[in-house]
């Protein structure tokens, strides 16, 4: 037998556990590092920038949001964030001086680059559009749809099979609105288009997803002659044909969304509203119309029904997030009071609850942070969540808007990273969660760029409001908003500043971006041009 293991075995069996040992050890300090949580403020310089999408990134997490830009419009602000730290990788803005552009509900990512829902308006003229993104966030292109030169506007988008579904609502002659659906190419092509006009006034606040069996589930809020605003839930085939329709919930007024998932294999969750009161037995607040979830069978008819709304708290829901375990993910908004303040100080909370495959309510959270909290006649704590993004390591990304500051008012987006189960610290209860929501500055490499003066239209002054020494090699790079560069120039070695000539410019908005020898984005910002 001779062998040392063999006359030892106890010792080849002690050498092997703790071998094993300091494997798990060491995978558990690995996973208890990669599994981080944050919760994070961001604050761009305006006064409201309100972040209600968001989606996968190769960097971590892209987010879209809408902020105010030069002329007093609204255009859209994309910002990358670490998923570990929080922080901010790269960001830019998209729209001019003479347009808004307003982010909706959609985020999608495909081959690379980014396919954004938003509002075009200009002037009177309103239309559903879609921004396409590459992974630097620089603009790819902008194309807008309608009908027949009517106001549109865009809310959700959903891709599947290489084409994009966008839902909406068109304002028809008359003066009355419709759900409008429109499926494009992945280059921005038109494909087809559907107006539903069963019903006169389309309160958008819908949703549109895959079905089981490949086909289109669509939900919007319309108001019903007699019986208020319903949840209208349709099955369309992929051209945009129903196949079902059926209605339901309560009167839906005011501010209530409806949305929809897919639920295990064979059902569907859409959450509505219900004609009811609740009774809150501690305060005797009263809340009507409760937040409800409606289960559905494939072919759309009602399997169970359920309040969830606690205590009588006024709820909503602004996304559903199809959860990869079959069940969905909720998010939005809790109205309830705060420990301590007068009842009027009602607030509203980010708001995340979590369902299991079979529509069962497994954890519900609301969350808040007392710093951000404001008392006075005007302003009070406000917050609410957009949709939750699945990470590979079981994490839940969540982002939404929070109070501006208390010296400046408005909104800024917030990032939450929490654990598996919707916590931002191990063991959290369900109900109230009170959190830090740290605000995080630009780091230093991305400081914008100092332009002055700005609007401008014979030259302008480049200033890098930033420790970093840009070297000779650095250039400075202005391009309009389709992308297309319309003056590079060196940057001077050692300099603070670089005066430039722009007289061949026409009016418009143009991005100023410095990069280093490698193309690397040091610094941006928007340079406005005005008509002469």
């Amino acid at each position: 037998m001779g062998g040392r293991d063999f006359l030892y075995p106890h010792l080849l069996i002690v050498s092997t556990m703790k071998r094993f040992n300091l494997l798990f050890f060491l995978i558990l300090v690995v996973t208890m590092v990669r599994a981080q949580t944050f919760s994070k403020v961001y604050d761009f310089g305006s006064s409201a920038e309100r972040a209600w999408y968001m989606c996968a990134h190769p960097d971590g997490l892209l987010i879209q949001s809408n902020s105010n830009c030069p002329g007093g419009v609204v255009c859209g602000l994309y910002f990358v964030v670490s998923p570990d730290s929080g922080n901010v990788l790269n960001w830019v803005h998209h729209g001019n001086d003479t347009m808004n552009i307003q982010p909706e509900r959609g985020l999608e990512p495909v081959n690379d680059v980014y396919y954004s829902m938003s509002t075009f308006q200009n002037g009177s003229q309103i239309n559903m559009m879609q921004l396409v993104l590459d992974e630097e966030l620089d603009l790819i292109r902008m194309s807008q749809f309608t009908e027949n030169e009517l106001q549109s506007r865009g809310y959700c988008q959903y891709m599947m099979n290489d084409k994009v579904y966008m839902l909406g609502w068109i304002v028809n002659p008359g003066a009355y609105t419709s759900p409008y659906l429109v499926c494009t190419d992945l280059e921005g092509n038109k494909l087809w288009s559907k107006i539903y006009t069963e019903y006169k006034q389309c309160r958008g606040g819908g949703d549109i997803i895959s079905s089981h069996d490949g086909q289109l589930i669509m939900v919007e809020r319309n108001a019903i002659p007699l019986q208020g605003d319903k949840a209208i839930i349709r099955k369309l085939d992929t051209l945009g044909n129903v196949i079902w329709k059926k209605i339901y919930g309560g009167d839906m007024s005011g501010d209530r969304l409806v949305n929809v998932c897919p639920l295990g294999s064979d059902k569907y969750l859409l959450q509505a509203h219900i004609d009811s009161v609740l009774v809150n037995p501690n305060t005797g607040g009263v809340t009507s119309r409760p937040a409800t979830a409606f289960i559905l069978d494939e072919d759309g008819e009602l399997l169970s029904d359920t309040i969830i709304n606690d205590y009588g708290e006024l709820r909503y829901y602004t996304n559903t997030t199809c959860a990869k375990d079959g069940g969905v993910i909720a998010s939005g908004g809790i109205v309830t009071g705060v420990s301590g303040l007068p009842s009027k100080y009602a607030q509203s909370f980010g708001l995340i609850t979590r369902f299991d495959s079979l529509g069962n309510i497994l954890w519900d959270r609301f969350f808040w942070d007392p710093d951000y909290l404001r008392i006075n006649p005007d302003t009070i704590f406000s917050s609410a969540f957009g949709p939750v993004v699945e990470m590979d390591d079981g994490r839940l990304a969540v982002v939404g808007l929070i109070n501006g500051p208390q010296d400046k008012g408005g909104t800024n987006p917030w990032v939450l990273m929490l654990d598996s189960v919707g916590c931002l610290t191990p063991g959290c209860g369900d109900g109230e969660q009170i959190v830090t929501a740290l605000r995080e500055p630009l780091p230093p490499s991305m400081y914008p760029v100092l332009i002055t003066p700005n609007p401008a239209s014979g030259e302008v002054t480049i200033g890098f409001d930033s420790p970093v020494l840009l070297d000779a090699v650095a250039s400075v790079v202005i391009t309009d908003l389709s992308g297309r560069q319309v003056l590079h120039n060196v940057w001077p070695g050692g300099h603070s500043s670089l005066l430039l000539g722009i007289p061949h410019l026409s009016s418009g908005m143009y991005v100023v971006r410095l990069e280093d020898a490698r193309g690397q984005l040091l610094a941006v910002q928007k340079l406005v041009v005005p008509a002469r």
